[in-house]
């Protein structure tokens, strides 16, 4: 090892150590404002399934008093969660009675139904404890059972109407939670931290899988291998991989060093809405070839900064894992991209809507599209039915890089009802602005040479209730008032620009 690679290596395990401190961020903490209820949804959202809702028998599964021979009841519950798991009929319920627990919890092929579920929960999300081991981060595949974590200290395969609730993920060098393909899985109210690759992973083909109420914080933390080399994590905090049907709500995801909510691989059909991503050192919400995709109602700020041991914003770039690569190219609020799939790629994203966001503090552009294909020399994309209106992009950039909306590579884009305000370059700028339909955005600039791009825009103080603590609810006599085009979404009178419509609860 390299004297430079030794210093890098040293500082690196200083910062681990420092993140290992921090403490979850929640969404009253950040002082973000919840979008008003039921505003725009889409009609055809699926309803989340109730975790509550417990139906005919229960079972449970711990650490005192059990017995694999016994009868699974809270005074004498199973020993194994592969005796317990064998019981489970749908309709029933499996309780993980409190405790540290360092095996697998591995669920294949138990299938409930749609009148009745099969739920596997904690008693309480901080009492049920999967632990992976890594005294700290980064660990070496040498210290812990890498072979049998390396997919998730929980794997769920090929199980339908499953879901699993109330527990903690914590400590491994490999992923938290994986789901492989099954039907209508939902993983809800799990706190995942600590993590060497990604956290709640859900692949292979899954139909309508639901990731919804969870926090995930401090993924992809790298571990070492046999000879001690770093590695990066190569996931994501929540991955959605060739899915259909599915839904990413609610979710608190942050201080993650990849990307925060990732939708990839031809998924299809589903919603990202009400989550709070923050501090995310790659993108904060990614969708990359996917189709008939909905992104509203998220928060996503501070992309591209990772906190210190003292607290202190710091560039992604700046961590030795990382070359100055990420801080240069990473750090957007929204990215829609082509063709960052290597032989996956089918280089087509389509019919993707983005609305009713807030995006802010990022350290690169608050929504950005990107052809990789095309970057690379290797071919082009296509990026068609693209819809962004009535978000917020406010404060992203610096040193003069990061616009509010930069359009590259985009077929055809509609870009209506954004308010686009002080980010340090150009308000909406790229490429694909001269093939894109821009109306009625209100822009309130940094500097006075950029100009507004479109028809119809408002230029001007929006007058945000208070941007600083993530309020950006608009005061009376804002120049987004009744400005706004026809989107389809309740109005008072004409519609408003921005992510909240002035007067409505």
């Amino acid at each position: 090892m390299s004297t430079r690679t030794s210093i890098r290596f040293a500082i690196l395990l200083l910062l681990l150590a420092a993140l290992a401190c921090n403490q979850p961020i929640s969404a009253d903490e950040e002082n973000i404002p919840a979008p008003a209820p039921g505003v725009g949804e889409p009609a055809n959202v699926p309803t989340p399934v109730n975790s509550e809702a417990i139906a005919a028998g229960a079972y449970y599964v711990g650490q005192t008093g059990c017995s694999d021979t016994g009868p699974g009841d809270s005074q004498t519950p199973f020993c194994s969660f592969e005796t317990a798991l064998d019981n489970l009929k749908p309709g029933d319920t499996l309780v993980i009675q409190a405790g540290v627990y360092t095996e697998t919890l591995l669920v294949e092929g138990i299938a409930g139904t749609a009148d009745a579920p099969i739920v596997i929960r904690g008693e309480s999300r901080d009492a049920v404890i999967f632990d992976g081991g890594c005294p700290g981060f980064p660990c070496s595949v040498d210290d812990v059972n890498a072979d049998q974590n390396w997919e998730g200290m929980v794997f769920i395969t090929g199980g339908d109407y499953l879901i699993l609730s109330d527990l903690t993920v914590r400590n491994n060098i490999g992923m938290g939670i994986t789901i492989e393909g099954g039907n209508h899985t939902t993983v809800t109210n799990v706190l995942v931290d600590g993590l060497g690759n990604g956290g709640i992973i859900v692949e292979g083909d899954p139909v309508n899988p639901q990731v919804i109420g969870n926090e995930v914080r401090r993924t992809d933390l790298g571990w070492l291998d046999e000879r001690g080399r770093f590695n990066e994590g190569d996931n994501e905090a929540i991955s959605i991989i060739r899915a259909s049907g599915f839904v990413v709500a609610n979710n608190n995801v942050h201080d993650v060093f990849e990307e925060g909510i990732v939708i990839k691989e031809s998924s299809t059909g589903g919603d990202v809405y009400d989550n709070l991503v923050a501090r995310a050192c790659a993108v904060g919400i990614y969708i990359d070839e996917a189709h008939d995709v909905r992104v509203h109602h998220n928060r996503v700020s501070d992309t591209g900064y990772y906190l210190t041991e003292s607290g202190q914003k710091q560039p992604c770039g700046s961590y030795p894992a990382f070359d100055d690569v990420l801080g240069e190219y990473y750090g957007s609020g929204i990215q829609l991209s082509v063709g960052d799939l290597g032989e996956l790629s089918q280089g087509l994203l389509t019919d993707i809507q983005v609305y009713r966001n807030l995006v802010w503090g990022c350290r690169l552009n608050g929504l950005e599209s990107w052809d990789e294909l095309l970057a690379s020399g290797t071919g082009a994309g296509r990026m068609t039915g693209i819809r962004i209106y009535n978000n917020v992009f406010y404060n992203c950039g610096v040193d003069g890089v990061g616009a509010g909306i930069r359009l590259e590579d985009i077929d055809d884009a509609e870009v209506v009802n954004n308010i686009i305000a002080l980010n340090a370059e150009e308000g909406i700028t790229g490429n694909g602005v001269g093939s894109s339909a821009i109306s009625h955005n209100l822009f309130y600039f940094a500097e006075d040479w950029h100009e507004p791009v479109g028809a119809d825009y408002v230029t001007g103080d929006p007058l945000f209730v208070d941007p600083a603590s993530g309020d950006f609810h608009l005061q009376a006599g804002s120049p987004a008032i009744d400005r706004g085009a026809e989107m389809g979404l309740p109005a008072l009178n004409g519609p408003d620009i921005g992510a909240f419509e002035y007067g409505l609860p």
